[in-house]
This record gives C-alpha cells, structure tokens and sequence, in this order.
C-alpha cells in the first residue's frame, strides 16, 4: 500500500505585522514624495518652488536630487541613550491600537525635551517616518521636531544625563551645545561643564557661546580655560 503523500506546504504568503505595513506605508510615502520632486525638477522647476510647492524643507530637496534614486533609509547602528524608556511604552499603546502620534503627544505632555526627544527618536527608527512626516502626525514644526532629536541624536551620553539631571537646562544644550559638538566634541564638553558649573541661564549660555563661536582659535581656548573671566 503507497505511504500517503505529505500535505502540501502552505504557499499563501505570511501576513505582515502592523508594524511591518506601517514602514511599508511610510516608505511609499516617501517614494511618492521624492517623485513629485524629482519631476518637479525635470521640468525646470528650482528648489526654492519646489520647496514652496510640496511645503518640504529645501535640504530635504537637495537630498533628493543630490542622491539621483530614491534614498533607502539606512538601518541606525545605534540607538540614542534613553530611547528604551519609552520603546514599552510605545509598543504597549500602539498595540493597544493607539496610531495616532498627537494622541501619544498628548499622553507625554509632562515629559521633558530630553524625553520627547527619545520618543521622537524611537519613531523615526522603527517606522522610518521623516522630520517632516514626524512634525505633520505631531502638529509641530520640523525645526521643533529636529531639535529634539539632536538632543538625544547628537550630544553624547554625559551630557544628556546633566540635562535629565537639571544641571543644564534643555533649552540651553539644543540651541548652543547642539551646534558646539558638530564643531568640536571636546569644546562641547568643556562647555556643558561650565554651563552646569555656573548655572547658566538661556542669555548667559548664548553670550559665551557667541562669543566662542565668532572668536579665534586662541581666543576659544582662551574662554574655556578661564570662564570665570567671562562671568
């Protein structure tokens, strides 16, 4: 008697996850979007229009035609410090069926930048959204959105933890530390220090950081090294 034949393996394709479909959407979005530019542009439109147009930043623009194909966004080789604080807490209320970011916005509201911040970030790596797809679900500007995350993005670990500390207020490290440490890291330290040693406030901040920025390089060391001549 001939052994029955194995059952058939199941060919129907597996169903994606929410998740999975979210990033697939969010892509597309992005794709769709990058062709309107791209068109845009073949019709002799300028960067400045195009930008008027589709209501996208310009350097958003001029990553997409500087690329010449849609740029895949490349997988983060690190997450930012803090960001699985609220990684549970997102998981736990989009599963909930919570897709709604102004909504979670409004769950948040009594956290701190540095705290948004992560929660900004944890969206932005697991959906793949843009800053301009992240301000639109946030009704907020991309600037307000792009600062946060260089917050937790861009300033290394210490010094995040000086602001959760309240030793350097948040408004502080976005507008000042956050352009010290693309010019120097070490220059970035040594100025949170005295941030935090003299308790600067927002004016006092911005004074010694202008100062440092349009001085030269002698007179930059000059500041670090001796602040309390600057106070």
């Amino acid at each position: 008697m001939a052994e029955p034949s194995p059952p058939a393996a199941d060919s129907a394709p597996k169903a994606k996850s929410r998740v999975e479909q979210d990033r697939e959407d969010c892509r597309q979005r992005r794709v769709d979007r990058y062709n309107e530019v791209a068109g845009l542009h073949r019709k002799g439109m300028s960067q400045q229009a195009i930008s008027l147009t589709l209501h996208i930043q310009r350097k958003t623009i001029r990553r997409f035609l500087r690329a010449g194909q849609f740029p895949e966004r490349a997988t983060p080789h690190r997450r930012p410090p803090g960001v699985n604080k609220f990684q549970e807490f997102l998981h736990r209320r989009w599963d909930e069926g919570c897709h709604n970011a102004t909504m979670l916005w409004r769950e948040i509201q009594g956290q701190t930048a540095l705290e948004v911040g992560w929660l900004l970030a944890e969206l932005e790596q697991r959906f793949g959204y843009s800053l301009e797809e992240l301000a639109r679900r946030f009704d907020r500007s991309v600037s307000w959105v792009s600062r946060r995350l260089a917050l937790v993005e861009t300033l290394p670990e210490a010094i995040q933890r000086q602001v959760r500390e309240g030793k350097i207020a948040a408004q502080v490290a976005m507008k000042f530390l956050v352009p010290a440490v693309r010019i120097s890291l070490e220059a970035c330290q040594r100025m949170a220090a005295i941030f935090a040693q003299y308790h600067c406030d927002t004016r006092e901040a911005g004074q010694l950081y202008a100062t440092w920025r349009n001085a030269s390089q002698a007179i930059r060391q000059r500041i670090l090294d001796s602040p309390d001549l600057f106070f």
